[in-house]
């Protein structure tokens, strides 16, 4: 598995839409990519707002286009 594993800690786990052309691997760290909140892209280090980290791939997520991802709450 490629990229972070949940650790310690309490987790939420969300569900949230992937942007277009995204092909997210398990453990990829993912911000808020749109203004509505909803759909998510890989964080790139330089921007703001870390959201968290995927549970699975986004090719094999069902339903098509969406994806969990566990998000640190405390």
């Amino acid at each position: 598995m490629a990229g972070f594993a949940i650790g310690t800690g309490t987790w939420s786990i969300r569900n949230y839409t992937v942007a277009t052309a995204s092909n997210l691997s398990q453990g990829t760290a993912v911000c808020i990519s749109n203004a509505t909140g909803r759909q998510i892209s890989e964080y790139s280090g330089g921007q703001q707002g870390l959201l968290g980290f995927t549970l699975a791939p986004s090719a094999n997520s069902l339903p098509a286009g969406t994806i969990q991802v566990a998000v640190p709450t405390s």
